[in-house]
C-alpha cells in the first residue's frame, strides 16, 4: 500500500499551522474573519487592504490575541504596491504558502445607471487585481515549490442577479481566470481555486457603516427606510433555513489551503446554503427593485451636503 501523503487524523490533514498566508481585503467583513481563522489555527498572516486605518485595527486585534499578523496596506491596482506586498511576505515570513484574494467592489447597478468609468473601476478592482496579484506572486510561489491561491468569487458569478450585470460578469471572470491559471501553473504545484459565497449575513453591518458616513438627518432617514429590512437577513432564496456567516467562507478557505486539498485545483466551492439551485424570487416580474438597488438609488440621489467631510458617493458612481 503506498504511503499516504498526509496523516489520517482530520486535525492534522486539515491543518494550516505554520503556513504564511496573505489575505487581501483583510479589513472587510469577510476578509477580516478569513484572516482571523487562519491566525487562530496557527498560520502567520500578512494582511492587506487599501484602507490603512481599519486594516491596522484588524492586525492589532489579532496580535492582542497572541497571533502572528503583519499589515501591508496596498492598492491592488498599483503595480509597485503589489510588488511590495509580495516582497513583504518574503521579508516577514520567507515567502507565502497561501494567498486568499478577498478584495472587491461588492455590487453594481442597473445598466441604465452605471457609467463607463464605473465599469472600468469595478472590472479593474474585481478582475484585473486578481490577474495582477497572481502575476506578481508567481515567481515567489515557484521558488517555494508551489502553494495555494484562493480567489473569492460569488454565487452571482454562476447565475444572474437583478441589476448587477457588472458584478456578476466580474465574478464569473474570476472563476474562469482561476480555472485557466490552475492549468497554466499546475506544473509548478501551484493550486488555484475559488470560493463562491451566497448570502452572507452582512446587511446590518453594511447598512450601519454606510449610515455612519452620512450627516443627520440623512443617516436617520436611511436607517428608517432600510434598517428593519436588513435586520431580517435574506434567507428566502435558499433551501437551508440558516444565515450564512463569514466563518463559513473562512472554513472553505482553510480546507483549500490545507494538505487535505492537495489534489484539488481549478475547483469552485459554493458556500451558499443551496442558493444557486433554488428558485430565485428576484426573477418574479412583479417584484420591485432589489434591496441594494433601492438603497443605492436612495444614496445616489442625496445632495453633497448629506455626506460627512471626506466621504461621498464614489462607489455609487454619481453621474
Amino acid at each position: 500500500m503506498p504511503t499516504q501523503p498526509f496523516p489520517f487524523p482530520v486535525a492534522e490533514a486539515f491543518s494550516v499551522r505554520g503556513q504564511a498566508v496573505l489575505v487581501t481585503g483583510a479589513a472587510g467583513f469577510i476578509g477580516s474573519v478569513i484572516a482571523e481563522a487562519f491566525a487562530a489555527n496557527g498560520a502567520k498572516v500578512l494582511l492587506s487592504d487599501r484602507m490603512a486605518s481599519p486594516l491596522a485595527a484588524v492586525g492589532q486585534g489579532l496580535r492582542d490575541q497572541g497571533f502572528t499578523a503583519v499589515e501591508q496596506p496596498c492598492d491592488l491596482l498599483a503595480h509597485d504596491e503589489l510588488k511590495a506586498l509580495i516582497a513583504a511576505g518574503e521579508t516577514h515570513f520567507g515567502g507565502l504558502d497561501t494567498i486568499v484574494h478577498c478584495g472587491a467592489i461588492p455590487l453594481s447597478g442597473p445598466i441604465s445607471d452605471d457609467s463607463d468609468e464605473f465599469f472600468d473601476q469595478l472590472m479593474n478592482t474585481n478582475l484585473r487585481s486578481t490577474w495582477l496579484l497572481i502575476k506578481y506572486a508567481r515567481e515567489m510561489l515557484i521558488r517555494r515549490g508551489g502553494g495555494s491561491v484562493i480567489n473569492i468569487s460569488s454565487v452571482n458569478g454562476h447565475r444572474a442577479m437583478v441589476h448587477a450585470s457588472l458584478y456578476c460578469a466580474s465574478k464569473a471572470g474570476v472563476m474562469s481566470m482561476t480555472r485557466e491559471l490552475s492549468s497554466e501553473l499546475g506544473e509548478h504545484k501551484i493550486r488555484l481555486n475559488t470560493v463562491s459565497p451566497g448570502v452572507i449575513a452582512n446587511l446590518p453591518k453594511h447598512l450601519h457603516r454606510t449610515s455612519s458616513l452620512l450627516n443627520s438627518p440623512y443617516s436617520e432617514q436611511f436607517m428608517e427606510l432600510f434598517g428593519a429590512e436588513a435586520s431580517k437577513g435574506s434567507m428566502g432564496s435558499q433551501p437551508l433555513p440558516i444565515g450564512g456567516m463569514p466563518i463559513d467562507v473562512a472554513m472553505a478557505c482553510i480546507y483549500l489551503a490545507s494538505p487535505a486539498a492537495r489534489f484539488v485545483t481549478g475547483a469552485d466551492i459554493l458556500v451558499d446554503g443551496g442558493y444557486l439551485h433554488a428558485v430565485h424570487p428576484d426573477f418574479a416580474p412583479a417584484k420591485p427593485r432589489t434591496f441594494w438597488g433601492r438603497a443605492r438609488e436612495f444614496l445616489r440621489n442625496l445632495p453633497p451636503e448629506a455626506w460627512k467631510e471626506g466621504h461621498g458617493p464614489v462607489w455609487l458612481n454619481k453621474k
